[in-house]
């Protein structure tokens, strides 16, 4: 595989195992680097020791907004409708079109049955756009099968993977740019 045209990056790693504090900090160091970077995290809520939800935090404005909650621990997560909005908002701007890199945090089961911000991965992709999408690591294969037509690297949400992905970055930067 041409690792230079590669469309797709896959994040992965456990639940809860800092994929998302990777993606922060993998995107600060690409802003340094002045890749045009856009798109969203999902850090974690806690109240005390118990997980309540998440939040989307905007990578370029820093904008955040309550994305989703539980009441209970028995309970699954209620998304917001405004979450939504700002996610999808985040990703249909003129900012996000022009970017180096689109990421999203994260595609998961609602995305692999065409819901959640599947639409929003989809026309990227269709337009040749680069994105990196943070996935569990028991969904990878599915996410692999859904888009095998297309160059895809998956990487662990390890220090040593941000220098990789700024290389190959670079390296499609200069044979397209």
């Amino acid at each position: 595989m041409d690792t230079r045209k590669c469309r797709l990056f896959l994040i992965t790693g456990k639940k809860h195992s800092g994929k998302t504090t990777f993606v922060k900090k993998l995107a600060e160091r690409l802003k340094r680097e002045n890749f045009r970077i856009a798109g969203f995290t999902a850090p974690s809520v806690y109240e005390g020791a118990f997980l309540s939800g998440f939040d989307l935090v905007d990578i370029r404005s820093s904008r955040r907004v309550k994305f989703a909650r539980r009441k209970s621990t028995v309970d699954g997560f209620q998304f917001s409708e405004e979450g939504y909005r700002f996610g999808r908002k985040i990703l249909e701007s003129k900012e996000t079109q022009n970017a180096d890199l689109i990421i999203i945090d994260e595609f998961g089961p609602m995305e692999l049955e065409g819901d959640g911000w599947r639409k929003n991965v989809n026309s990227p992709l269709e337009n040749q756009k680069c994105l990196l999408l943070v996935v569990r690591e028991e969904l990878v294969e599915r996410v692999e099968k859904l888009y095998s037509n297309l160059p895809c690297l998956i990487f662990r949400a390890r220090e040593e993977s941000v220098e990789q992905i700024i290389s190959l970055l670079i390296k499609q930067g200069d044979e397209y740019g």
